[in-house]
């Protein structure tokens, strides 16, 4: 559920038999006012006050100082820039992996999905399964990089007997947690031993699972040249900060608590 304070006067809402434009209600069907509205939006001054889009740079330096310690969200995901390539496919789960995505440049001519609209978790495997088949199909597949977390993964992880089914080689990477309620047992999830798991789903297939501990071990591993071009299903398993978070996660967090507290 989602709550949000918007004003009345500034809803226009769509129902079948019915549409409310603030506080007055008309009775006419959506199928015939909703054409005439977008077609008077496409003609008002709406779209032409669009800020125009930011120029990006397509190929980022990888940054040059790797932490000595465990693995931080502020590394972590502008070190995965110099790790993408184009023509690569992107899932990310939402929540701290779709967050902290936003920080991973990437190049020109890569595919990139994600959701927030109902903030449902497990999501991302799914939609790897369909995103990877609909690229093997059209030609267009070249890497499958999947950004989740642990307890995101837990929910849909069968999904990876199907890639592995169609002959998909993909890049998992687990991260954890950051989120309202981050100490309540509700919260924990299960020990997996994800490397058993990975071979289980693909009896007839080598797997890889690799646990990176430390900023050194996962910098090392994203260097590797038979990593990057891996043959195989990848699990990356890292192990971050329990209260660490992308900076966007953070602020979005210190934004409901002040809100709440309002």
């Amino acid at each position: 559920m989602f709550t949000e304070d918007v004003k009345s006067s500034l809803i226009i809402d769509f129902q079948r038999f019915h549409i409310t434009v603030g506080q007055k209600q008309f009775q006419a069907r959506m199928n015939t006012v909703l054409p005439r509205l977008s077609q008077s939006i496409k003609s008002s001054s709406i779209l032409s006050q669009r800020t125009p889009p930011m120029p990006v740079e397509y190929f980022p330096e990888i940054p040059l100082e790797v932490p000595s310690s465990i693995i931080s969200q502020a590394w972590l995901w502008p070190r995965l820039s110099s790790f993408v390539k184009p023509g690569d496919m992107i899932v990310a789960e939402t929540g701290t992996s779709q967050i902290g995505a936003l920080a991973t440049k990437t190049p020109q001519g890569v595919y990139y999905w994600t959701q927030a609209v109902w903030g449902s978790i497990g999501y991302a495997i799914g939609a790897a399964v369909g995103a990877s088949i609909a690229g093997k199909e059209s030609g267009q597949y070249r890497r499958m990089i999947v950004f989740t977390g642990e307890g995101s993964l837990q929910l849909t992880v069968q999904a990876m007997s199907i890639l592995n089914r169609h002959g998909v080689v993909p890049y998992v990477y687990t991260v954890e947690r950051y989120f309202e309620g981050w100490d309540a047992a509700y919260n924990d999830v299960p020990g997996w031993d994800y490397g058993g798991l990975f071979r289980s789903f693909a009896p007839n297939l080598t797997t890889n699972t690799i646990k990176a501990r430390s900023a050194a071990e996962l910098d090392k591993l994203l260097s590797e040249e038979s990593f990057q071009k891996a043959t195989i299903p990848q699990c990356i398993d890292m192990a971050l900060d329990k209260y660490d978070a992308p900076a966007g996660l953070r602020a979005i967090f210190d934004f409901k608590k002040k809100r709440a507290g309002a």
